[in-house]
């Protein structure tokens, strides 16, 4: 990636503070705010509204998971796959 995007990073309980920047570097991001993660919570409507308050673009969400991985979600479809992906992982331990 050549420009650097912004981030929320979205974090599942049990992330370590070196899971993150090892996220953020991975997939080329800066992170602006960590929240934890909730499962009430709508992620594609909460993306929707952050985008026009903190950037015109370049602003994405960033899972990560207990064991380390990441998955960034920069769009409607990309935030969908990371949600089939958290539905499948709802019944095993995160």
């Amino acid at each position: 990636m050549n420009t650097v995007s912004s981030a929320i990073a979205v974090l599942f309980p049990g992330v370590r503070t070196s899971d993150i920047v090892n996220a953020a570097n991975t997939n080329g991001v800066s992170v602006l705010l960590k929240e934890p993660y909730d499962p009430q919570k709508n992620y594609h409507r909460f993306h929707k509204n952050l985008r026009p308050v903190i950037s015109d673009d370049g602003i994405g969400l960033l899972f990560i998971f207990s064991d380390g991985s990441s998955m960034y979600g920069f769009d409607r479809r990309s935030i969908s796959k990371i949600m089939n992906k958290v539905t499948e992982l709802q019944g095993c331990v995160l």
